[in-house]
């Protein structure tokens, strides 16, 4: 067994393995064994290969996913949701926003300047 926990038994094994350890970070390398081992099977460098490639293309996945989301037509419409939900939240940005509607009420010439306002 290496140092990485990669497993040698063929002869090409630690040539394999060192290509591996070469081309991956030290973290990808015992996640992937971690995962191969937790099958059943030893971390043999074919398989701690696919595992590393397995893990690679779904965190590639998960960031074009994320990428698109937030390049998306809906991407504005969910900050401003976000912003809206902080203001909301933070009182004194509610009081504040309140009194900007009960002024504008009362300019638009609404009999007092809490009609139609709840709060």
């Amino acid at each position: 067994m290496r140092p990485s926990g990669i497993v040698c038994w063929e002869q090409d094994d630690p040539q394999l393995a060192e290509a591996i350890e070469a081309d991956a970070t030290l973290s990808e390398v015992r996640a992937a064994v971690v995962a191969v081992e937790a099958t059943g099977k030893d971390p043999v460098p074919g398989l701690v290969s696919r595992e590393i490639q397995r893990v690679r293309r779904v965190r590639e996945k998960a960031e074009q996913t994320k990428a698109r989301e937030a390049a998306g037509p809906l991407a504005e419409a969910r900050r401003q949701s976000v912003q809206r939900a902080l203001r909301e939240a933070d009182p004194v940005a509610r009081q504040a926003g309140l009194n900007a509607m009960r002024k504008a009420a009362v300019e638009l010439g609404f009999e007092g300047p809490d009609v139609g306002l709840v709060g």
